[in-house]
């Protein structure tokens, strides 16, 4: 149904407005923004009969309004103050806003105003900017020591167990190290966990590694037979598959017998299939139905299992054609390892509603798993029936940037939860366009760059991953307030998953300050200072406070109450219980049951 007149007209405006910003009228600029929220707010209340149609036209105006912001990260703006509102984060002091570079740049500009170093005056400054860590701002004397509190919580008291334990921070440890992580996932009930992985000296090998998560406690590793570095992964639980793919294939590996009650690992995986994927280049989803389909520009490549052709027992029959060319335009080093099959052509197309659209991630819907909750490059996230040619079945509005990330909850179907590139999280109900919560995760400061939703024990947390901040914060949904932030030993947060199953964060990390290839200039030693706390309560911290730190850490070395400087990528698990014990190290960065990756 045709949108009336009169509300095409407020659009074009606002629209008009949005593209003739002038310099200093940022204000008016958001002003804009904000009404359309509005006016789709009142439609929304009349129960419009054409809302689908005015939330693709009001999507067409706040893209654009969103894309080309004058800021550099953008005000929240599709919040209500009261019904829907703004959940801040606000600093414990007020901070000195200059970066790093800048603070050297002023000792070197001004030496005699100066009594210390460039570097010495940064620390001074990170101090300044936060108090150090002490053990009674922890909530439960058994919070992890790498949890640091926020003041003046409000009451936070549930009946159930597992939920305290998640609001207390009372969290065992474990680190695996890793190659570079590119994404998390796991499979529908639960029961596999995998990374996807680039690997090599300059990151140009696929790799990935996979867990049995209700099963045992290690991580296995393989390399796909692919050409590059696999862009995206799936998991099928029924058959107990992981599909990898690169721009031009997929391959499937058993990840576990099928025809077994048990998960046993597999030693020595080869490949059960090879798509040939070269129509479809986006995310992948194993869907209960038998069938893998894989998002393209416009369109979806799907293929029927059952239907396709094996590499056999072995692993090594082609599917399709052999073609040496793959060797030849290969981008990883150790080509001895590539299957050169061409692979199975796809079953059938789906043709999306919208032929210019490029999904860039999607995740099914638990109720209703061939319909997608999709996101693109630009600020769009929809949902996607596929059992019904692609059409757009919901626009989601209200993001000031591109989508990052995207999290859903079996415990509670009808909400999700987004990560986005403007700093903010947002929680989501399907049935509204707007968000019911928005968090700023970035403080206007960073992307809001992996989150997870969970309900450990029936209550409605949050999980948001930061880069530039190298920490995890943890988002009390009902009591509407951040509650704690995790360490991450100085390490980025690249994705984050939920496990329901022994009640665990899982998050997948980078470290931009590698000591594996030496780059010394890039740290110095620690200088955390003994306090009787530490005495008394850790002192079975064996680097005895002599340990090297970044010089670029975003945080200082009493921000938490271990001095935790991680040096290579790692895949944590915070795994939350009653009774979590003393943490522990083994050597410097890896925390005692620790797994060793690589």
């Amino acid at each position: 149904m045709a949108v009336p007149y009169p509300i095409q007209s407020r659009l074009k405006t606002s629209l008009r407005r949005i593209e003739n910003y002038t310099r200093g009228s940022e204000k008016s600029y958001l002003k804009n923004l904000v009404g359309v929220c509005e006016l789709v707010r009142g439609e929304i209340e009349k129960d419009s009969p054409y809302l689908p149609e005015l939330l693709e036209e009001a999507q067409a105006v706040l893209e654009p309004g969103a894309s080309h912001a004058p800021f550099k990260f953008m005000p929240s703006w599709a919040h209500e103050k009261d019904k829907y509102p703004l959940i801040e984060d606000p600093p414990e002091q007020k901070p000195v806003e200059l970066t790093d570079s800048q603070i050297r740049k002023l000792t070197l500009a001004f030496p005699d105003r100066f009594t210390m170093s460039g570097d010495e005056l940064v620390d001074e400054v990170k101090e300044m900017n936060s108090s150090p860590w002490t053990k009674k701002t922890q909530r439960h004397p058994k919070s992890s020591p790498l949890s640091r509190f926020r003041p003046k919580l409000p009451p936070l008291t549930y009946d159930s167990p597992k939920a305290m334990c998640v609001i207390d921070a009372r969290c065992k440890i474990q680190s695996t190290r890793t190659a570079t992580p590119l994404g998390l996932n796991i499979s529908r009930n639960g029961a596999c966990l995998a990374l996807n992985v680039a690997t090599g000296s300059d990151n140009r090998s696929p790799g990935l590694y996979y867990r049995f998560l209700q099963a045992e406690s290690c991580y296995h590793f393989f390399q796909p037979g692919l050409a590059r570095v696999a862009s995206h992964i799936a998991l099928d639980d029924d058959r107990r598959l992981l599909f990898v793919g690169d721009k031009q294939r997929i391959k499937s590996y058993a990840w576990a017998d099928p025809e077994s009650d048990d998960y046993v690992f597999i030693p020595n995986l080869h490949p059960t299939h090879t798509l040939n994927s070269q129509h479809a280049r986006g995310p992948m989803v194993a869907l209960p139905n038998g069938t893998v389909i894989r998002a393209g520009e416009g369109e979806a490549s799907v293929w029927n299992i059952d239907a396709l052709k094996t590499h056999g027992k072995t692993g090594r029959n082609i599917v399709g054609k052999q073609d040496n060319r793959i060797y030849e335009h290969a981008k990883r080093h150790d080509k001895s390892q590539i299957e050169p099959s061409t692979g199975s052509s796809r079953s059938s197309c789906i043709q999306f509603g919208n032929p210019s659209l490029s999904v860039t991630g999607w995740e099914p819907l638990v109720q209703a798993p061939s319909t997608m909750l999709s996101y693109s490059e630009k600020s769009d996230c929809l949902t996607l029936d596929l059992e019904h040619g692609g059409s757009t079945a919901a626009r989601y509005l209200g993001h000031g940037g591109t989508v990052s990330d995207i999290s859903l909850s079996a415990d509670e179907p009808q909400t999700f939860l987004t990560g986005c590139n403007d700093g903010y999280a947002r929680l989501f109900d399907l049935r509204m366009p707007f968000p019911v919560l928005t968090f700023d995760a970035g403080q206007r400061q960073e992307v809001c760059a992996a989150v997870a939703l969970a309900h450990p024990g029936g209550i409605p947390i949050a999980f948001t991953g930061a880069k530039k901040s190298e920490q995890i914060k943890l988002w009390d949904l009902r009591a509407r307030t951040i509650v704690y932030e995790l360490a991450t030993g100085n390490n980025q947060v690249e994705s984050l998953v939920w496990s329901s199953y022994g009640t665990c964060l899982y998050a997948a990390t980078s470290c931009e300050y590698d000591e594996r290839w030496e780059y010394h200039s890039i740290d110095r030693q620690g200088k955390r200072k003994r306090s009787k706390e530490d005495e008394n309560e850790y002192s079975e911290d064996p680097l005895s406070y002599t340990f090297i730190w970044p010089k670029e850490a975003y945080h200082h070395e009493n921000y938490f109450g271990y001095a935790f400087h991680a040096g290579e990528h790692h895949m944590y698990c915070y795994n939350f219980m009653r009774d979590p014990g003393p943490l522990r190290f083994r050597g410097m960065g890896t925390l005692v049951g620790s797994s060793w990756g690589w």
